[in-house]
């Protein structure tokens, strides 16, 4: 049944024209992006705002719960090869960050993350080196420590090791969205030092 005196009627709906291809439970988070980006606030796009709405509620009541995971992972990588350097690794500033399969790492804008591990993998290694990691307001334009959170530091002479894990190295849980900035960082003698950092979404 169509929404009472609708306009335009379902048929004529920019919305539905371009979902008419799309399941309910197919549709990304990217895709819904895309639709509600282009519709106006004013009062001629309400019907269409009415439709956008109850595929929100449609896609909200087969999910998992906005107060859990909603199954997607997201592993982040980050190579550094200089002593001291602050690679960003979530939010503003240049991304030094790939995924899993080495591509770009975009996060749906208004998402929430929450971060349930890291761990390095150094080549080149001598003596022990410091691995830190970062939380930083994306207010702030420039990286800076007096300013930021430490949330993980990690003295070592091992070459593979987890930095965060969920079996008691750090006091969790840690959520990250549009506000915050993450960066790493090791200081020590070494070639490269390899971050891998899993997000689980939960909003």
């Amino acid at each position: 049944m169509p929404l009472p005196d609708a306009v335009p009627k379902p048929a004529g709906s920019n919305i539905y024209r371009q979902l008419s291809d799309k399941k309910l439970g197919e549709l990304t988070n990217a895709e819904y992006e895309v639709v509600y980006e282009n519709i106006f606030l004013n009062d001629t796009s309400e019907d269409e705002l009415r439709r956008l709405a109850l595929i929100g509620l449609a896609r909200q009541s087969f999910s998992a719960s906005s107060s859990g995971p909603i199954g997607q992972t997201q592993i982040l990588n980050a190579i550094t090869t200089s002593t001291g350097n602050k690679e960003a690794v979530w939010g503003g500033g240049t991304l030094s960050s790939y995924n899993i399969n080495g591509d770009d790492v975009v996060f749906p804008k208004g998402s929430v993350w929450q971060l349930q591990g890291a761990s390095i993998y150094v080549a080149g290694a001598s003596g022990s080196i410091n691995h830190d990691i970062w939380l930083y307001p994306s207010s702030e334009a420039v990286l800076d420590e007096q300013k930021a959170s430490l949330l993980a530091d990690v003295s070592s002479t091992a070459s593979n090791i987890p930095i965060i894990s969920t079996e008691g190295t750090f006091a969790g849980p840690i959520f990250v969205d549009d506000t915050i900035n993450m960066w790493i960082e090791s200081t020590g003698t070494f070639t490269s030092v390899k971050w891998q950092l899993a997000f689980q979404r939960v909003r």
